[in-house]
């Protein structure tokens, strides 16, 4: 997906939400996976597990 380009230094997950990438993904029900930066974006959105693997 592209989309214009913010003014500065933008971190991805603002830039999905000012977009709207988010929304969009969630209301057409598409799953989508991301990095870990984009923890919390919430929707279909997922990111892998945040801990380590000794922790589980």
């Amino acid at each position: 997906m592209a989309s214009p380009a913010l003014p500065g230094a933008v971190h991805d997950i603002k830039a999905a939400r000012t977009h709207g990438i988010i929304d969009a993904l969630t209301d057409a029900g598409i799953p989508c996976w991301a990095d870990k930066g984009y923890q919390g974006a919430g929707g279909t959105v997922r990111v892998p597990y945040r801990g380590r693997w000794h922790d589980r």
